[in-house]
């Protein structure tokens, strides 16, 4: 918290849940979810937290206890995570889809491993597939079971990945032809397809596209 939110939420506001002090505060991060935390001294070397999330006006509220304040907090973190992972599931029944991700931060094969594994353990992934490789960056496909959006979500209150912009960029489908067109010497010659290979073509021209370019999702790694 930072000196303008501690002029709107007072300590008072905290302890006594007052949910709609705290939204109002935080309208400015525009978060999916509030949770309140209250941590506090029972005894000598024992600690209880008290925590309240509110996600869609649906609020959850749970307690712990430990001798220290770090298992509290690295605890309440995962209750959270899971609360709002099953609700975003829940949320969606059936279907299945295909997302295609930039991931641009990857400068190495640890980076590489670090977030094929997030995303093949991600819940709600069936199947994450390497399309191409640059020295910074990587494209995957993953196959979903369940609908795209609850992925979407779980990346999104993660922190490993982070969104780069809300636009997207396009990409050619997998193993579609590519014939160009053109005045320029030399150009409209070749067609280019999916497996790499080229083929001289004396009267070369676009091809009808068999489905519309996926749409291309750009994330960023986080350190």
């Amino acid at each position: 918290m930072d000196s303008r939110d501690l002029k709107n939420v007072r300590p008072a506001d905290v302890w006594g849940e007052f949910f709609e002090t705290v939204k109002e505060a935080s309208e400015r991060y525009t978060p999916h979810a509030i949770l309140i935390g209250r941590i506090y001294p029972v005894s000598a070397g024992r600690w209880e937290s008290r925590w309240s999330l509110d996600y869609r006006g649906e609020v959850v509220r749970w307690e712990f206890r430990s001798a220290a304040v770090g298992p509290l907090i690295a605890e309440a973190i995962d209750r959270v995570t899971d609360q709002l992972v099953s609700r975003l599931t829940q949320s969606y029944v059936g279907g299945s889809g295909e997302l295609l991700l930039r991931v641009e931060g990857v400068h190495n094969l640890k980076d590489y491993r670090r977030v094929f594994n997030y995303l093949k353990g991600t819940r709600g992934v069936k199947q994450v597939i390497a399309e191409t490789m640059t020295p910074k960056t990587v494209r995957l496909r993953v196959v979903t079971e369940g609908g795209i959006e609850p992925v979407l979500q779980t990346i999104a209150i993660g922190r490993t990945l982070t969104k780069v912009s809300q636009s997207v960029a396009t990409a050619l489908p997998r193993n579609q032809a590519v014939r160009q067109n053109s005045k320029d010497e030399g150009a409209g010659k070749y067609s280019f397809s999916g497996n790499g290979n080229t083929t001289e073509n004396e009267n070369a021209s676009e091809l009808p596209v068999d489905e519309p370019p996926q749409q291309e999702l750009v994330y960023r790694l986080m350190p």
